[in-house]
């Protein structure tokens, strides 16, 4: 079958215009990180027995590359927002796994410009009753996870790969170019005062990788 020129150009303009119909879901991307606990705070009993130093954690986190930025006018950093369990963080460390709600909120902060100090982003997931337990208390005198927070910061050595409040490249996700104030911090909440209830994970990291998104359907053609 011989194609008319007018099929012909249309088709070439799908091709290197890469199907401007693709849906927004291409941009979406993961986070994965691995490591082990390296302080634990624990004053009010909501981590069990299997939280301890030295333990192993994984955690994942889905972002989007077209998510905008809501900062506004603010020229010292970025703001970039997702909501829903089809966004924000997995993480499973000793009997427990923590995921995405509806309710879920899940937050990248990119902080390009301090004078002095590390450039970093910051990714933060707030939870609310998404802990689970494999090995669950069931005694009346039980703590009650209401909620839990995951704030992973990743600073950088210079040169920093962050010189503007944009979304940061899928390559800036680099164990090697990241300083050892690197951190995964988890926060869970008992019901109550926020400020009394609540115990807390610093996780060293060991490995991070980003997968890029899916490619275009134009690359297939």
């Amino acid at each position: 079958m011989t194609l008319s020129p007018q099929c012909g150009l249309a088709l070439a303009a799908l091709v290197v215009f890469g199907l401007a119909a693709t849906p927004a879901y291409a941009q979406v991307f993961q986070i994965t990180a691995k490591g082990t606990i390296s302080q634990i705070q624990n004053p009010d009993k909501l981590f069990d027995s299997s939280v301890a130093v030295g333990v192993p954690f994984i955690y994942t986190e889905t972002f989007d590359l077209s998510a905008s930025d809501t900062s506004g006018k603010n020229t010292d950093s970025g703001q970039y927002t997702e909501s829903g369990d089809a966004y924000g963080a997995v993480v499973t460390v000793g009997d427990y796994t923590i995921k995405p709600s509806l309710g879920a909120s899940n937050y990248l902060q990119v902080q390009p410009f301090l004078p002095g100090k590390h450039r970093y982003f910051a990714l933060l997931q707030t939870q609310p009753e998404t802990v689970s337990s494999s090995h669950i208390d069931t005694t009346a005198n039980a703590p009650v996870i209401t909620e839990a927070i995951c704030f992973m910061s990743l600073y950088f050595r210079e040169p920093s790969p962050i010189t503007s409040k944009a979304m940061p490249p899928l390559s800036a996700y680099d164990l090697l170019r990241l300083s050892e104030q690197s951190s995964l911090v988890i926060d869970f909440f008992g019901p109550g005062d926020p400020n009394k209830y609540q115990d807390q994970l610093v996780c060293h990291l060991t490995s991070l990788t980003a997968t890029p998104p899916p490619e275009p359907l134009a690359s297939a053609l």
